[in-house]
């Protein structure tokens, strides 16, 4: 979704995050409800040394399991975030938010053919039990597959 910034000591000590820190999501200051604009940047940092074996082995098993999994802690976050402004979520249908990183992750879930109906219903789900809107999304990403996939041979 979005390529990571390494993290390393000093973006650390700047974020005042713990040494062992391996990845750490953050929106800032946006709406997650808003239109999302490609200039803002969501920080998505993960820990240098293993942003490198990703890269280094990148269609690896290992790397693409590593790669679903941080799309869906992502995806964590801005439902989270969501779930935190439970009042402008209210009411609100997949007209107001198609452009939106909520929107976008309603999208990923819906798939291409599903009807607004659909999509309002999962943003319902955000609104009423977020945490299956995470599920949902990781059905999305076939995280189970990749994950199971992750330990056969040549990984």
């Amino acid at each position: 979704m979005f390529r990571p910034t390494p993290l390393d000591d000093d973006a650390r000590q700047r974020l005042n995050l713990p040494k062992s820190t391996v990845r750490y999501f953050s929106i800032g200051e946006h709406n997650p409800l808003e239109p999302y604009d490609e200039s803002e940047q969501p920080e998505l940092y993960v820990d240098t040394e293993l942003l490198t074996q990703i890269d280094h082995a990148a269609s690896s098993p290992v790397s693409r399991a590593l790669q679903t999994q941080l799309a869906c802690d992502f995806i964590s976050v801005v439902v989270l975030a969501c779930a935190g402004r439970s009042q402008e979520l209210e009411g609100t249908t997949w007209e107001t938010l198609q452009d939106s990183l909520l929107g976008r992750i309603i999208g990923l879930i819906a798939g291409s053919r599903a009807d607004a109906a659909r999509r309002n219903q999962l943003i319902t789900d955000a609104l009423s039990n977020p945490a299956r809107l995470v599920a949902l999304a990781e059905d999305a990403l076939r995280v189970r597959k990749t994950l199971i996939d992750s330990f056969s041979e040549g990984s």
